[in-house]
């Protein structure tokens, strides 16, 4: 890999600029070749590397601080929600979202929910314990979405581009699509592109110091009578001449959903090890431990399911502010 005339390198000694090689590799053998140690070059670049790189954590550091600073003055925290329906609410209102500004709230910190549909002070009422508590509606949710426009669905790509809600420079970002892609077996290796677009997308749209949460989709039931029909594309082999009966479907459609949250959760790792750190992952399909309990049609969550997302959201988000006080 070469920058200019100065190639970067890794030979023999590690880290090296043309010619001159920048000794980033273990201790060496006492018998090996040792570089020039008259040759100023590699002391002067290596000087310059960590200067960049210290000072690349530090404003990063500092942007953090920032925030947090003014999170302690009073400020709010703003939060949003990005995704298909299962973000917006499909037929329960306030989705998993009440319930994590409820738990936030009740954490002491000062909420404002934000995103590209504005929503109202809403109140809610929680059957099992007779709490009633308000929230914020504001999210950018669609029903029907998926990661990036293909046949007859919406993009909540393009979306964002769209309504350019990024703007309004959330402090922490919970993405979580990818649900109806699983439903269409839409190509893995098309998803998998897509995901990378849209993940630079919002990453270069928000402050450096935001924190965006990348949620892997939670597990469905998909031989349920209300959603039997929309995983049709597993139901036969790619020939049609193999007709796949329910037990088999829900194998196949597991292993497809599986694959898709594993491409989501290496793609996060990787952003990581190259240094970029407001990114992290959200296993959120964790709390969806019975599908015939916590969703309600077999794709989407009921307030049992959502609660239960709420609280993983609440705690991971709780942590991540406390790392940073």
């Amino acid at each position: 890999m070469g920058i200019g005339d100065w190639g970067l390198g890794i030979g023999d000694w590690g880290l090296g600029f043309g010619d001159w090689g920048l000794g980033m590799a273990p201790i060496p053998n006492p018998q090996s070749p040792i570089p020039n140690p008259q040759s100023p070059i590699p002391n002067i670049m290596l000087l310059l590397l960590i200067f960049i790189s210290c000072l690349i954590k530090i404003i990063l550091f500092l942007n953090v601080i920032f925030i947090m600073k003014n999170i302690k003055n009073g400020d709010k925290i703003k939060i949003m929600c990005i995704g298909d329906s299962i973000s917006f609410g499909y037929k329960v209102p306030g989705s998993y979202r009440k319930f994590l500004y409820n738990g936030l709230t009740k954490k002491g910190y000062k909420i404002k929910m934000i995103g590209s549909k504005q929503g109202s002070q809403t109140s809610y009422k929680d059957e099992n314990t007779g709490e009633i508590f308000t929230y914020e509606d504001d999210n950018t949710g669609y029903n029907a979405y998926v990661i990036k426009a293909f046949n007859n669905r919406n993009g909540i790509y393009e979306m964002l581009k769209e309504t350019n809600c990024l703007s309004q420079k959330p402090d922490i970002i919970i993405l979580q699509i990818g649900t109806n892609n699983v439903i269409d077996k839409y190509n893995q290796d098309k998803n998998s592109k897509d995901y990378d677009i849209l993940l630079d997308y919002i990453l270069e749209n928000i402050p450096s110091s935001s924190m965006l949460f990348v949620a892997t989709i939670p597990d469905v039931d998909p031989n349920r009578q209300d959603v039997y029909n929309w995983f049709s594309n597993y139901r036969y082999s790619d020939d049609k001449k193999i007709n796949y009966n329910d037990n088999e479907v829900e194998v196949k459609v597991k292993e497809f959903l599986d694959n898709f949250n594993k491409d989501i959760c290496e793609k996060i790792h990787k952003k990581n090890e190259l240094g970029i750190q407001n990114i992290r992952i959200g296993n959120v399909n964790s709390a969806i431990t019975d599908v015939k309990i916590q969703l309600f049609d077999g794709v989407h969550p009921n307030d049992i399911g959502y609660k239960a997302m709420g609280e993983y959201w609440t705690n991971i988000i709780d942590k991540y502010l406390l790392e940073n006080k």
